[in-house]
């Protein structure tokens, strides 16, 4: 619905943008391949989920985000076992006491 008198949107953002423009400034991110709390968090972090069997829904892991230092606002993760579950070795290890899949 054009509006007598007044400039179109394409008036006034439309077009070339001009070339002198600043360049944007561009934050370089150190690449982490395991990061871990006290090494590469920011200090914010809390529980996510808790992961349990889905047979006998027993909660063996949490899962904790991260905030890292060097991005804020971008996390990582990390598992805790408890209730003495076995260290996670893969995303599809079955239960050690039945033998289900754990879920969140």
């Amino acid at each position: 619905m054009p509006t007598a008198g007044k400039p179109s949107w394409e008036e006034i953002y439309g077009g070339r943008l001009p070339s002198d423009l600043p360049p944007v400034p561009r934050k370089r991110t150190p690449r982490v391949d395991a990061p871990t709390c006290p090494d590469d968090c920011s200090g914010r972090h809390g529980l996510e989920a808790h992961l349990f069997c889905e047979n006998c829904r027993v909660p063996a892991y949490q899962d904790w985000w991260h905030e890292y230092q060097v991005n804020r606002g971008v996390n990582f993760h990390t598992l805790v076992a408890v209730n003495g579950a076995p260290t996670l070795d893969w995303a599809h290890m079955p239960c050690p006491v039945c033998g289900g899949q754990f879920r969140k």
